[in-house]
């Protein structure tokens, strides 16, 4: 497809080699049974079912369901997924690119790519284990002190394994000072810690981001606050030339 391919109303299958290159607009029923490339703009409104392999590397934008069946493989190596829900029964191969999905059901494992939680800010929710390793990172966005509405959330209804990078970003100049709290995680149990911190809007001098882990009522939880950075600042993280970033505590061992 190297214009718009549009299906409207019915089922449309693909049993072979379908590749975008341009925009495929689906507003009903989507099976992919053979290979689906999206290397442009992929817009998904109604079910996109997957059997077999569909990889993206440029945008995939559903606001219905995306089906990855136990026979289906999913590859996100590039580009961008924007997705409201997304049923992974199947392979869900994530090693780049940004993933931005509401409720994902099943296992995510982040192998290289960015989790930017919900529509910035917003939620995400997995309905499963979420692990991400030394080349991964989790985008936080934080726009205010309402979790969900100005500052995105993880929650994750079973295992969290941490490692990879935290990048807490401020949006709309917002500014935040001692001894703010955002909640950023929640889990059944958060394994590990991010190997550091970073942010493309630093906060005010003489600030720095701290993570608190705590337990409450059995399930852990993952807190971002600002804190005053001590002197002598031993543990200042910098990156970059992206200014004053931030320290973690790790949880302590069972």
């Amino acid at each position: 497809n190297n214009g718009v391919l549009e299906n409207k109303v019915g089922e449309l299958y693909n049993t072979g080699t379908l590749t975008n290159n341009d925009t495929l607009n689906n507003y009903d029923t989507l099976n992919n049974a053979g290979t689906l490339n999206n290397d442009s703009t992929m817009n998904n409104t109604g079910t996109l079912n997957n059997y077999d392999t569909l990889n993206n590397t440029g945008t995939l934008t559903s606001t219905g369901t995306l089906n990855n069946t136990s026979f289906g493989t999913v590859f996100v190596t590039g580009g961008t997924v924007d997705a409201t829900t997304i049923d992974n029964n199947g392979t869900f191969n994530f090693t780049g690119g940004t993933l931005s999905v509401d409720t994902f059901n099943g296992d995510l494992d982040n192998t290289g790519g960015f989790l930017s939680p919900g529509n910035s800010p917003g939620t995400t929710t997995i309905n499963g284990n979420y692990s991400q390793d030394e080349f991964s990172t989790l985008l936080i966005e934080i726009a205010g002190y309402l979790a969900v509405s100005e500052h995105d959330v993880v929650d994750v209804t079973g295992d969290t394994s941490l490692d990879g990078t935290l990048r807490l970003d401020l949006l709309d100049g917002f500014a935040p000072v001692i001894g703010d709290a955002f909640f950023i995680l929640g889990s059944a149990n958060i394994l590990g810690a991010f190997d550091g911190i970073y942010s493309t809007t630093a906060l005010g001098e003489g600030l720095r981001w701290e993570l608190d882990f705590s337990n409450i009522g059995g399930n852990d939880f993952l807190t971002a606050q600002v804190s005053a950075v001590p002197v002598p600042a031993a543990l200042w993280l910098f990156g970059s030339g992206l200014g004053l970033l931030g320290w973690m505590r790790r949880k302590p061992a069972a």
